[in-house]
């Protein structure tokens, strides 16, 4: 199927009406750049090499599970999470590329100053290599940050992944984004070493 037909009729399956009786109160309140929010959300996003991709993310109470596409519909993340002032659980999977990884961990937030702020996370898991089928037992340590002014918001999140086999990796996204309402607007660069452009809302 033609990804841009698929973004389209993901999109469109999600009614107004549906954004209207699952609207959150106070839903401008929402920091939505605080990973440990619960909220639900639809979202699109563009990278520099073109790849178009769509997220959608579903709460209820404290928990909260979301989709999210990757490299132009060739890949997808899943999360699930519970969430409770701040802290909370989360597993999460990547699936459809040639490694594929299920972990879960856990997630605080320390605010370090009054617009400072920081989450560390911890997680265990599995990848499986789908090209030799091998797996192995990895962990994965690190953090998001904001700096937070208004309704901008810089962030840069850094982790670094460790396992079997001498398995080590480390990743980042580096960002400035802007939230009017329950609407969010990112723009980063990460360590695919690609520069991308994400818009979010809340509902």
């Amino acid at each position: 199927m033609n990804k841009r037909l698929l973004l389209i009729l993901l999109l469109s399956s999600i009614q107004p009406k549906v954004f209207a009786e699952q609207e959150v109160e106070n839903q401008d309140k929402v920091n939505m750049a605080d990973p440990t929010a619960v909220y639900s959300s639809v979202g699109m996003g563009i990278a520099a090499n073109g790849d178009v991709d769509a997220s959608f993310g579903l709460a209820f109470g404290k928990h909260g599970m979301s989709l999210e596409s990757k490299k132009g519909f060739d890949e997808l993340k899943a999360r699930y999470y519970w969430m409770n002032q701040g802290q909370g659980f989360y597993t999460e999977g990547y699936f459809g590329g040639d490694v594929e990884s299920l972990t879960g961990g856990y997630v605080a937030t320390w605010k370090a100053m009054e617009k400072v702020t920081f989450y560390p996370v911890l997680t265990i898991g599995v990848n499986k290599n789908q090209v030799t089928d091998d797996s192995i037992a990895i962990g994965m340590a690190g953090f998001y940050s904001r700096i937070n002014h208004n309704a901008w918001h810089i962030g840069f999140d850094n982790f670094y992944s460790f396992g079997e086999d001498d398995y080590d990796l480390y990743t980042y996204d580096a960002f400035v984004g802007y939230q009017i309402k329950n609407h969010r607007i990112r723009a980063g660069y990460d360590s695919n070493e690609e520069a991308y452009l994400k818009w979010q809302m809340a509902f």
